[in-house]
């Protein structure tokens, strides 16, 4: 049979695995992590399951280089903090480690209800 005869169709999809910075490696997404890719892009509500969350309540000064190194330094030991899938949801890519970003949201002029909320 040749490919002009099969029964499946091929659709060419544009992706730059370099788009987001260099690639460590990619890899075939195993059948979990296609569940997890396929609730991704079912909805928002499906994306919830797999998300987890913890809120901190700090006490004192906040030593923001330390905390941007810690983030750094976690993101750098673990690759799945680095990994994305390709558009297709067949591969995994994961990227070196690059600088993170990490944004500050100033609430101490907050109510503490209003804290809470955000």
């Amino acid at each position: 049979m040749s490919l002009t005869d099969s029964p499946f169709t091929t659709t060419t999809v544009e992706f730059d695995p370099f788009a987001d910075g260099e690639l460590l490696l990619t890899a075939l997404a195993t059948e979990s992590q296609k569940e997890i890719w396929a609730s991704v892009r079912m909805s928002d509500e499906a994306n919830c399951a797999y998300n987890e969350s913890q809120s901190l309540r700090l006490r004192g000064d906040l030593n923001i280089a330390a905390l941007q190194s810690a983030l750094q330094e976690l993101v750098q030991r673990h690759e799945a903090l680095r990994m994305t899938f390709s558009p297709d949801g067949r591969q995994l890519c994961i990227a070196t480690s690059q600088e993170q970003e990490l944004p500050l949201i100033d609430l101490c002029e907050l109510e503490p209800q209003k804290e809470i909320n955000n």
